[in-house]
């Protein structure tokens, strides 16, 4: 019980270690870009574009179910 005790600690010590290592990285290498871009910049392309991605793939999945039951209605 002491050894998967100290092995649980040992673990808990360094996946918080690791932990405190990508959050120290992305402070160092993403907040600084995004401080220098204006609030609504950065995002505001991005988000645009994949709602009209997301737009476009519903209307043709629309379309092929529709074609689908149409199909599946003209054989029965």
């Amino acid at each position: 019980m002491a050894v998967l005790r100290t092995a649980v600690l040992v673990g808990a010590v360094l996946l918080t270690g690791l932990t405190a290592g990508l959050l120290y990285s992305y402070a160092c290498s993403v907040m600084p870009g995004l401080a220098q871009v204006g609030d609504r910049a950065a995002f505001e392309d991005a988000w645009v574009r994949w709602n009209l991605v997301r737009a476009l793939a519903a209307t043709a999945a629309f379309g092929c179910l529709t074609w689908g039951l149409a199909l599946s209605g003209r054989h029965s």
